[in-house]
């Protein structure tokens, strides 16, 4: 039985009622088909209840899944930060790239130089936007439309890709930015063609409402957890790739001619068996204990309430490539190890190294990435050099790698290692902020300095209160945590994410975060600590 459902018996589902061949259409008798129409079919039979389509204009679909009109939105979704803002998503169904469509005669080719003034429209807060905006940038412009003339639709019609190929063709714009997915049925009048096909890998999952999620009476199973089972066993069984390979492979000729045969996305991949769902906490999401407290750059929250920063970044794309959801949850530094050994959490991904300590409870993945640390003072402080410590008391976490630090320059003065120099004052990290504690503690006169990696103190230096001092290349190698007492259950997730991990070595993946995050692109940081290049552990071979 699900529960949740909008009308008993039934997965309503809303889509934007305009034609998609090949993901999407209808024929004249009112039957779907298409890529979208057989997952959906599939998902229906699985769960025993009849699909049924409601057409919803795009500017309605949050309003329709919030009110309960729809179970869900089954139509061209993308995970993005902002909609996982209001939307649970679930498991992807698919990957897809993005593309300009223009005139068969337009003078714009494979060349983003040639959309220096141009208008080109795309979607209203949408991904296509974004790139719209990519390649302003990219051209020397704000990203706000300067140097490429962007015109948003707002989708509050129900054909708002239509309305923009319109527009198009009224001389009003020159060009439309989508995913590849909208583009066939245009491109086969003769009268377009796709250029500037962008391999950005929008990936799609049903959208369903998360302020409705919470409101639902509780039931033997809710709507959204049985449609990520199914989807979850459709990929293990091969039914997404037979599907994908009928829709966008060599199989689909129209498809094929226009952008060519797209190859299975990695994680319908049945021989990967990535991320082995019965050994997440929660199947089809990778759920990550981590720090309530912002950490910038590394994970906190922007001002539009998007989780950004080098390790969410991480989390994220590790999720993609294993084929589930992100999901984070915010624990207490003392309760980490409790987190993972309860099964609160399936991993760790904040701030820690390995550590010979840690290693006897934790199973760490491969690194992903290596940090220095330094001391945060007062930016009146006379703290200069490892001689100025004496008789000072210096806060960091108990049984970190900070701590081991403060005790190391206690043995360089002289000391035990145990603060008989430098007394060293250790915070246990039972409270959501152990890091603003040891600040808050320093600005109390109690303690002269707190150790840290640099990476958790340029918020602070930022506000010219404080400064960093003695920096020490440590080089902890920080990676996501598992527990070591449920490795029988967690063994094949770890797996999973190293074999993940690999890939985005591999690739350049991970030297292309680190160098947004920790490199030139990020002047905040640079000003701070200078670019630091990405470590060997991480960089492209």
């Amino acid at each position: 039985m699900v529960a949740g459902l909008v009308n008993a018996g039934q997965l309503t589902f809303g889509f934007g009622g305009f034609d998609l061949p090949p993901a999407h259409w209808i024929t004249p008798d009112g039957t779907h088909h298409g890529y979208d129409a057989e997952v959906a079919t599939e998902l229906g039979k699985r769960l025993g209840v009849n699909v049924v389509w409601v057409q919803k204009d795009w500017d309605k679909f949050r309003s329709s899944c919030d009110n309960g009109e729809v179970d869900a939105i089954f139509v061209g979704q993308a995970i993005t930060d902002k909609r996982k803002t209001y939307i649970d998503f679930s498991v992807p169904y698919g990957e897809f790239d993005e593309c300009l469509l223009v005139k068969a005669d337009s003078p714009i080719k494979n060349d983003a130089e040639a959309l220096r003034g141009m208008r080109i429209g795309a979607i209203t807060d949408s991904t296509n936007m974004t790139l719209g905006e990519n390649w302003d940038r990219q051209l020397g412009g704000t990203g706000k439309g300067s140097v490429v003339k962007l015109v948003g639709f707002d989708g509050a019609t129900d054909d708002v890709l239509g309305d923009m190929v319109k527009a198009m063709d009224k001389g009003e714009t020159d060009g439309v930015i989508d995913d590849e997915i909208a583009f066939p049925k245009y491109i086969d009048t003769g009268k377009y063609r796709a250029v500037l096909s962008t391999h950005t890998r929008q990936i799609w999952a049903l959208a369903f409402s998360k302020s409705r999620g919470a409101s639902v009476q509780p039931g033997p199973v809710d709507v959204r957890t049985a449609c990520d089972k199914v989807l979850t066993g459709m990929i293990e069984d091969g039914t997404m790739a037979t599907l994908w390979k009928k829709w966008f492979g060599e199989g689909n000729q129209s498809w094929a001619s226009a952008f060519g045969a797209k190859p299975v996305p990695e994680w319908f991949k049945v021989d990967k068996k990535r991320a082995n769902r019965k050994g997440l906490v929660t199947p089809g999401t990778i759920t990550y204990g981590c720090f309530g407290a912002p950490v910038v750059p590394i994970n906190y929250f922007d001002e539009d309430g998007n989780r950004v920063g080098y390790e969410s970044a991480v989390g994220e794309e590790i999720a993609r490539r294993l084929g589930v959801k992100a999901r984070w949850i915010q624990k207490d530094w003392d309760k980490f190890r409790d987190a993972v050994d309860n099964r609160e959490v399936d991993c760790i991904l904040i701030g820690q190294a390995i550590t010979e300590y840690r290693l006897g409870f934790f199973d760490f993945s491969k690194p992903y990435g290596c940090f220095d640390e330094c001391l945060l003072v007062h930016i009146d402080s006379t703290i200069s050099k490892v001689e100025d410590l004496r008789g000072k008391t210096i806060g960091a976490i108990s049984n970190s790698t900070n701590i081991a630090l403060g005790e190391r320059w206690d043995k360089e003065l002289g000391g035990t290692g145990k603060g008989s120099v430098v007394t060293l004052r250790g915070f246990d990290g039972a409270t959501a902020d152990v890091l603003g504690d040891m600040v808050a503690a320093m600005d109390a006169g109690e303690t002269q300095g707190v150790i840290d990696d640099e990476i958790a103190f340029p918020k602070y230096i930022d506000t010219g209160k404080y400064k960093a001092v003695l920096s020490t290349a440590t080089q902890h190698r920080w990676a996501l945590a598992f527990s070591k007492a449920q490795r029988a259950v967690n063994s094949t997730v770890l797996a999973a994410v190293n074999s993940a991990m690999s890939d985005m070595i591999s690739d350049g993946t991970f030297e292309a975060l680190w160098s947004k995050w920790f490199g030139p692109e990020n002047k905040a940081w640079v000003s701070q600590f200078g670019a630091k290049p990405p470590a060997s552990i991480i960089a492209k071979p």
